[in-house]
Order: C-alpha cells, then sequence, then structure tokens
C-alpha cells in the first residue's frame, strides 16, 4: 500500500490507522528519511540515492518475505521512474501496489502543518517552508500507475479514509 501526498496532508495518521485495521506493517517515510539526514544534507544528491538504495531493500526484502505494508511517501512528478522502479520490484517479488492519493487545500495543510504531532516526529512544522515547497515542487500529481484512489482529508475523518481504503480495495482487517 502506497499512500503519498503533500506535507501536513495525513500520510502518516491515515497509514498509522490502516496498519493498525489491516495487520499491515508500516514504513513510515520519515523513519528512512530520519537515518541519512545526520549525515548527509537533506536533498543532496548523495542524500537522495542513499533514501531511495534504502527504500528499494526495504521493498524487495519485504515482499520477498510475504510481508503487507503501508508505506507513505511524498510523491511529486519527477519522482515516477523511482516510483516505477518500487513497482517493478514489488511485481518482480510476486506482489501488488495499491496507491493512495490523500489530498486537501493549502489552507488545510498550513493548518496542520504546524500540530504538534508533526514536531514530536522530526516533521515539517512551519508553514513557509512548506510553501516554498509546494511552491517548488507539485505534491498534486497523481501516480500514473494503477490502482489508484485519491481521498480528500478535509471531507473525510483518518477513520472515514481509513473505511474507504479497506472497502475500495477489498482489504481484510484484523
Amino acid at each position: 500500500m502506497f499512500v503519498y501526498g503533500p506535507p501536513a496532508v495525513g500520510k502518516l495518521t491515515v497509514a498509522s490507522l490502516l496498519a493498525e485495521r489491516t495487520g499491515f506493517k508500516l514504513s513510515h517515510n520519515h523513519a528512512i528519511i530520519d537515518a541519512v539526514v545526520p549525515l548527509f544534507d537533506y536533498g543532496t544528491r548523495a542524500f537522495r540515492e542513499l533514501v531511495n538504495r534504502f527504500r528499494e531493500e526495504i521493498i524487495e526484502t519485504a515482499v520477498r518475505e510475504r510481508i503487507n505494508f503501508v508505506m507513505t511517501y511524498g510523491y511529486v512528478a519527477e519522482e515516477e521512474s523511482v516510483v516505477a522502479r518500487y513497482v517493478e520490484l514489488v511485481g518482480r517479488n510476486g506482489g501488488t501496489v495499491l496507491f493512495v492519493q490523500l489530498a486537501a487545500t493549502w489552507e488545510t495543510l498550513a493548518q496542520r502543518v504546524t500540530l504538534r504531532s508533526r514536531r514530536q516526529h522530526g516533521k515539517l512544522s512551519d508553514p513557509e517552508p512548506l510553501r516554498e515547497m509546494l511552491d517548488r515542487w507539485d505534491f498534486t500529481a497523481t501516480v500514473p500507475f494503477e490502482p489508484n484512489l485519491t481521498i480528500d482529508t478535509e471531507e473525510h475523518t483518518p477513520d472515514a479514509a481509513v473505511d474507504e481504503i479497506i472497502g475500495h480495495f477489498g482489504l481484510a482487517q484484523s
């Protein structure tokens, strides 16, 4: 399960609930980033290469070991080839990727980015850098792979979003 969208849209909240209700494991995007950023500045070539290599190894090994998992990701259109590689790794090892895009307006993202829970996870927590990120990259892009479900997190509570995901993809609950 690949849950993606802009910062502060609710990826970790929805993914955590989804993992809890389905028995899937959770691969939180920042767990990998946090392991790399002490040595390599965020966004540098070395940082991106290492984070991507870690993700590929985790994805391939988990699928090979038949571990169902939810992965959170801040997808932008320029990363289509990166996600295509993840899909290829999953497929080569007998798995399937289900995509869930979470969306919200700028006003909602700007409000949510300041929540204390984001700071506890070492995430971006200031609206100004968020605005700069959103101006620089298009986080509204939909991955060009199927199956794909889009959920507006302003219209859905986290529980309702998870209900929608489980129902749409026919997932079993644990």
